[in-house]
């Protein structure tokens, strides 16, 4: 029989941004790039990376891994926050990588880069796709639409020159294994 688990108070919890965390209301959509960061890392490690049981043990989840954020960085936030204590003892953290020291060290760089605690310093989805970790899909994209073009491939056929690349659905081949092979 499953166990319920309250999704919203829970898992919805080990996903959120610093800054909603510790600040009243204030939304930007760098809260969700650090989303898709704690998604990402859990797709290639196979486990919560930031799994809080009430709000204050999350930021000290992050801070565990990540370590405190300077403390410009939390006056700014404590600006935006009536609810928080801000007094966080100082604490490097253990960091990222050496909780995923079998994945490769582009994918590695692009979830510390989704996962920075400024979230001016956070990438944004655009800058996440331009990094050098998807630069063979990229690369395997602009194949394909050379191939799907008539004037690009004088044969007029359909990946009959390009060896690797099939007609639809080689980007999802080639992503999903890419992701297994970082696993």
């Amino acid at each position: 029989m499953a166990r319920w688990l309250p999704v919203a108070n829970v898992c919805g919890r080990w996903y959120r941004a610093p800054e909603c965390l510790l600040t009243d209301g204030y939304y930007n959509y760098k809260m969700d790039m650090w989303g898709v960061g704690c998604v990402f890392f859990e797709i290639v490690s196979l486990f919560p990376l930031f799994p809080g049981t009430n709000e204050l043990d999350q930021i000290q989840k992050i801070h565990n891994i990540l370590g405190t954020p300077p403390a410009d960085l939390l006056a700014k936030m404590k600006k935006r926050s009536q609810h928080m204590d801000f007094n966080f003892p100082a604490k490097e953290g253990t960091g990222i990588a050496k909780l995923i020291p079998h994945v490769a060290p582009d994918c590695v760089d692009l979830i510390i880069k989704l996962l920075a605690y400024n979230p001016d310093e956070r990438l944004s989805a655009r800058q996440s796709l331009r990094h050098p970790y998807f630069k063979e899909l990229r690369e395997a994209e602009k194949r394909q639409k050379a191939l799907m073009t008539p004037d690009a491939n004088p044969t007029g056929g359909i990946g009959s020159t390009m060896p690797g690349i099939v007609a639809s659905g080689s980007l999802h081949q080639e992503l999903d294994s890419k992701l297994i092979r970082h696993q």
